[in-house]
């Protein structure tokens, strides 16, 4: 998982609260995992969200298009706070720490794999069973594949990277060696 900074932390607390406090934590889930998943795939709207030289009544017609009435009431007024604010730069990271303070009053550990190779659905699930087993609690896994890792697997549990890839253990016996 790679949060971003203090203030996408900030407003996603914020939103979280007030969704719990009106029983909309679900609706607004479902809205920033879709809204976190465009952004991942359309860099033409990251860099949108991003842009402050649109001049702000263009800006407002074309978040309309995209988002009244397809998002819940609760998310559409976060999204207009955040342009006023001029914060929507920073939606991704948002989404990812709604998604990990959802997980984390849920007791739901999150997991990002980061694998060389994909691996084979029976491996996947070992490692997952694994992964629970240690934690004591269930997770929720992302996947991604890395062919930059050479071999082998990277993942993250929260905070916590464990390296078990090539590359990791080439980049270890390079140190190990410029030490020498």
């Amino acid at each position: 998982m790679t949060l971003v900074g203090r203030p996408a932390k900030r407003y996603a607390q914020a939103l979280f609260e007030l969704a719990g406090e009106t029983g909309q934590v679900e609706a607004v889930l479902r809205d920033l995992d879709a809204l976190g998943r465009q952004l991942g795939k359309h860099s033409e709207l990251s860099g949108f969200m991003d842009d402050y030289q649109i001049p702000r009544p263009r800006r407002d017609g074309i978040l309309r298009k995209l988002f009244e009435g397809h998002v819940s009431a609760l998310t559409w007024r976060f999204l207009l706070l955040l342009e006023r604010k001029r914060r929507l730069g920073i939606l991704s990271g948002i989404c990812e720490w709604f998604r990990h303070l959802h997980n984390r009053a849920r007791g739901v550990a999150q997991v990002s794999l980061a694998e060389a190779f994909p691996l084979e659905r029976p491996q996947a699930e070992r490692l997952t069973e694994q992964i629970q087993a240690s934690q004591g609690r269930p997770v929720e896994l992302t996947v991604k594949t890395d062919p930059a890792l050479l071999g082998g697997f990277l993942f993250q549990i929260e905070d916590k990277v464990y390296d078990h890839s090539l590359a990791g253990r080439l980049q270890a016996m390079r140190r190990q060696f410029a030490g020498m």
